[in-house]
């Protein structure tokens, strides 16, 4: 698949969940009805998936047991679009959190991550392909994982903040663009940084003499 056509699925990805629920918005006429099965619709189709293959997965589950649990609540509440809408920062804001508390107890989640993956493949260590030996891999590795925590963390509270100012309709559209933007940031400043790095270490490096 060519750089091109990954970039039109990518954009066609984005952006048909907001042209759904446009569309969905003008048809049924209800703006929580309209979000509960534009979010609803790929949560559903990965149970569905993982049910196909016969290997359901916890990481399947808790998105599926988060979303059933706003629906109950917005059906329980008269129709509230609050859960629904709350719901959206539910998985940036546990990840974000989860990086910036490792990096306050001085333990990395990613530094971590890249550990177990170490012993899980001790192979690919001993060539220093994830051995953590060096001390720029793990301060890569840390200010990696205050990047994610910061984008997990600021696209939350921008669900939050939005599900609380503006109405269902705005909030269907406007909080996913705001999604978006967000984390294209944060991925936009680690591969500025990692690019850095790599630089500043091939600059380092001591020339050969001629």
């Amino acid at each position: 698949m060519s750089p091109r056509d990954l970039r039109v699925r990518l954009i066609a990805g984005l952006a048909l969940p907001i042209i759904a629920f446009v569309v969905l918005l003008e048809i049924i006429g209800n703006a929580t009805g309209a979000l509960a099965i534009t979010d609803g619709i790929p949560v559903l189709w990965a149970l569905a998936f993982a049910i196909w293959r016969r290997r359901i997965e916890p990481i399947t589950l808790i998105p599926v047991a988060v979303f059933t649990l706003a629906l109950v609540l917005t059906i329980a509440f008269g129709g509230s679009p609050l859960p629904l809408e709350l719901r959206r920062s539910w998985f940036p804001g546990t990840v974000g959190l989860a990086c910036l508390i490792s990096l306050a107890v001085h333990r990395p989640l990613l530094v971590l991550a890249a550990a177990k993956l170490s012993a899980a493949h001790p192979e690919q260590a001993g060539n220093g392909g994830l051995g953590l030996e060096a001390p720029e891999r793990r301060r890569l590795l840390t200010v990696l994982t205050a990047i994610v925590g910061v984008t997990g963390t600021a696209d939350a509270a921008a669900q939050i903040a939005l599900a609380l100012t503006v109405s269902t309709a705005t909030f269907g559209v406007v909080a996913r663009i705001a999604s978006y933007a967000i984390i294209a940031s944060g991925l936009a400043v680690g591969a500025l940084y990692v690019r850095w790095i790599r630089g500043r270490a091939h600059g380092g490096r001591p020339r050969p003499e001629s």
